[in-house]
């Protein structure tokens, strides 16, 4: 789901589902399930948790502070156990602290 937004054009083409919300014309919601609430939602956390806590984020970590954030909201019903074991089950290998402070060796 997307507003109006030109930078969205031609997402129809790859995306069977995509549908638009015209918020010009001050739609906002189209049956119940068509909106952009909840990935603004989700974009206003990510801001805050970024911004509001780090202050900054370096375009060579965005992608995995986008990860964290995708997880945190993924996985906010669960139950504390349930997102261990999440975290358990993709763990790929041992982070030494070598790794941790100097990841590109």
């Amino acid at each position: 789901m997307t507003d109006e937004q030109t930078a969205y054009n031609g997402l129809n083409d790859e995306f069977s589902k995509h549908d638009v919300v015209n918020h010009c014309r001050k739609e906002y919601v189209r049956g119940g399930s068509i909106h952009v609430t909840n990935i603004e939602n989700f974009w206003s956390l990510l801001k805050r948790g970024n911004f509001g806590i780090t202050n900054y984020v370096s375009p060579e970590y965005f992608s995995h502070s986008c990860n964290e954030f995708q997880f945190r909201n993924n996985s906010r019903e669960d139950e504390d156990k349930e997102c261990f074991e999440i975290m358990f089950v993709h763990y790929e290998e041992n982070l030494s602290y070598k790794n941790l402070i100097n990841p590109k060796g």
